[in-house]
């Protein structure tokens, strides 16, 4: 289960999903630092004005950065990206605890209704009171079970 939540989350095996997903966030963290870039760097005069003149408008740019990596423009894109994983990594752990508390509940609800079933059996074949409360209660705490796993398929409250 656990590689069809990775395969959805992720995209294919191919990551593409998550290689266009990280393309987007830098391109989105370097429009956010471009005005910061643009006055920290050697932009000429005129594309200046003619960006503070039209704020809506798009240029096309490009960034020289030195090959050392320690430029602004690589930091602030390391940053987005880094944080992007972050959110990436959290989300699958989260989903897979979520499944996991589901596999839990799903065993303890047909743990709770093979007992359930056993009391019935028992409850049938003595007819004793005391073995048919029994089989009724067992029965009421499978379906609480039952309940419980539903309320967590759909993220509701159980009824109680």
């Amino acid at each position: 289960m656990r590689h069809s939540i990775g395969n959805t989350l992720w995209g294919g095996k191919d990551g593409k999903v998550r290689s266009r997903a990280i393309a987007v966030t830098a391109i989105a963290a370097f429009a956010l630092a471009a005005p910061a870039l643009a006055r920290a760097g050697d932009v000429p005069a005129e594309l200046l004005q003619q960006a503070q003149a039209n704020p809506t408008q798009q240029f096309n740019v490009i960034v020289q950065t030195p090959g050392d990596g320690s430029s602004p423009a690589a930091d602030a894109i390391n940053a987005v990206t880094n944080d992007q994983r972050k959110v990436f990594n959290d989300a699958f752990k989260k989903a897979q605890d979520l499944q996991s508390k589901a596999n839990e509940l799903a065993k303890r609800a047909s743990d709770a209704a093979a007992a359930a079933q056993q009391a019935q059996a028992k409850a049938a074949a003595t007819g004793r009171p005391g073995d048919i409360l029994a089989a009724q209660k067992a029965q009421a705490a499978a379906q609480a079970a039952q309940d419980a796993v539903t309320a967590a398929q759909g993220h509701r409250s159980p009824r109680r």
